[in-house]
């Protein structure tokens, strides 16, 4: 993902930004103990992955001990999951951190474009061109 972002390139994006990134392009969240979960909250895995994800169906905080991972209603503390498809292979959506970057690359070089004795457009244009290879919209 770093390398197709490039993110030492002029204008760099920080690794707290790289970070950021990630963090909200995060498909999957692995299981924990007592913690707060709300129905649309991103995917939850088991800790021992089961080659599933299950979504929440019921808001409430996640019991002490893990629940046996099943196909059905599945309880949890407070929460209820239901099985939600085959687990992803990647926990991140690695195109759309990608194409986030950029469009923060976009934002950073927009600042300087026309600024006399630096020439931002070309940079400006590069950042357009490689954001748009990863245009979430283009993807079958």
């Amino acid at each position: 993902m770093v390398a197709a972002l490039q993110p030492e390139v002029v204008p760099k994006l920080t690794p707290e930004e790289v970070e950021a990134l990630l963090d909200g392009n995060r498909r999957l969240q692995t299981w924990t103990a007592n913690t707060p979960l709300r129905v649309g909250n991103i995917n939850i895995v088991p800790t021992s992955r089961d080659g599933y994800r299950y979504r929440v169906t019921k808001s409430g905080n996640t019991g002490s001990a893990e629940p046996s991972w099943r196909t059905g209603v599945i309880t949890d503390g407070d929460v209820t999951y239901e099985q939600d498809g085959p687990d992803y292979d990647n926990i991140y959506d690695v195109r759309g951190a990608i194409q986030s970057g950029w469009d923060m690359k976009l934002a950073k070089a927009s600042q300087y474009v026309g600024t006399p004795g630096v020439d931002m457009s070309k940079i400006f244009d590069h950042c357009e061109k490689m954001r748009s290879r990863y245009d979430r919209a283009m993807i079958a």
